[in-house]
């Protein structure tokens, strides 16, 4: 019923999961959201200065007929209603997870953002018990994908992850390596990409240099890919390409789910901050995948 806006990373870290309260929820209602715990506000802090601010979220009251899975179909217009939202906590079975920070972040953006690590992803993550590695990346390394400026392909929109973005690759391999040496190991891991790290995390399943599987096999150690934010889609002729074709040469070598048939599970979040390009699939095709 109550959808908290996707791309509010920090407002989610700092619910973590908790029940939200919809009060006078009716539908069509915009109402205000807070923790159950607390109606005092939410404290929030930076690397600077530490404020504590009331902060009201606004949502819209679906109608009972189109209230999400887990709410009470018996509740009636007026309630006051509870988002019922069940953390999932790893058992001896989960997976490792690997974080793939996005273009231009760094580890610490996943570990301890603005020097908080209480709301980190990885803090989060671990709090439900798994085990969470983060691709090694300082913000200075991005600086190794201007590399490609002196090759042919730049010029012509035809590069390529050799271009620019084998050193990243090489960390997230890093990374799954750390992972697969843990305590809690399982053989597999499950790779987080946020933005570019999600198209790059396809790269990683799919090229052989990194898992030294058979052409045209999965890594034989990812269970699956969620993407946060990820720009999968390359531009349409005429639209400037900031990966410089290295996007589109990604969807030739491995597209949609390539290895969803393989065991590979494919997981794409988006956020609310931009309206993307409809897809040119039909509708059919896009739910078969």
């Amino acid at each position: 019923i109550a959808s908290l806006p996707g791309s509010s990373w920090l407002a989610r870290m700092l619910f973590h999961g908790r029940n939200v309260h919809a009060e006078a929820a009716r539908p069509g209602d915009i109402c205000s959201v807070f923790p159950p715990t607390s109606r005092e506000g939410l404290v929030l802090r930076s690397s600077s200065l530490h404020r504590r601010r009331q902060r009201q979220k606004l949502c819209r009251v679906a109608p009972v007929a189109q209230s999400a899975r887990g709410l009470s179909d018996s509740s009636t217009a007026g309630d006051v209603r509870r988002v019922v939202r069940e953390k999932v906590y790893a058992t001896d079975a989960s997976h490792p997870i690997v974080i793939l920070p996005g273009f231009g972040n760094c580890t610490e953006d996943y570990t301890s953002p603005f020097g908080e690590a209480e709301f980190s992803l990885v803090s989060s993550l671990r709090a439900r018990g798994y085990d969470v590695e983060v691709a090694q990346v300082d913000r200075k390394d991005w600086a190794k994908v201007a590399q490609a400026l002196f090759t042919k392909e730049f010029w012509s929109s035809s590069c390529t992850v050799d271009s620019g973005y084998l050193w990243y690759l090489e960390r997230v391999e890093e990374a799954v390596g750390r992972s697969l040496q843990g305590q809690n190991a399982t053989g597999k891991v499950h790779l987080v990409g946020h933005s570019a790290g999600g198209w790059l995390g396809r790269v990683f399943i799919g090229d052989p240099r990194f898992g030294r599987q058979e052409l045209g096999a999965p890594h034989p150690n990812v269970a699956s890919i969620i993407s946060l934010g990820t720009p999968h889609t390359a531009p349409p002729d005429g639209v400037r390409d900031q990966t410089f074709g290295v996007l589109r040469w990604v969807n030739d070598c491995w597209p949609h789910a390539t290895f969803k048939d393989d065991g590979v599970r494919y997981v794409c979040v988006s956020g609310l901050g931009m309206k993307g390009a409809s897809s040119d699939l039909p509708e059919a095709q896009l739910n078969a995948r």
